[in-house]
């Protein structure tokens, strides 16, 4: 009986976390999951996201870390045995 209900809250967390992670109420998801599991889990799977598509594509960590260099370049930060002498200010 125990494991039951313990899967039955784990199972209900899991639709939540869904549900939250489109912009819902994770509580309220979980109520909703304890009560009706087959039809939330679908549920929660079809709904739409409310957050706000940003438009931004994502880059990855080395096009970030390329991006940070070459402006720190600019502004003459860092220098690199190939940039050739700094200039004089």
């Amino acid at each position: 009986m125990m494991a039951w209900l313990l899967g039955a809250f784990v199972l209900a967390g899991l639709v939540a976390m869904v549900a939250a992670v489109k912009g819902r109420s994770g509580a309220l998801w979980f109520v909703y999951a304890l009560l009706v599991f087959p039809v939330a889990v679908v549920h929660a799977l079809l709904i739409r996201s409310r957050r706000p598509e940003t438009g931004i594509e994502p880059r990855t960590a080395a096009q970030a870390d390329a991006e940070i260099a070459a402006k720190l370049r600019q502004d003459d930060v860092i220098r690199h045995p190939g940039d050739g002498p700094s200039p004089p200010r």
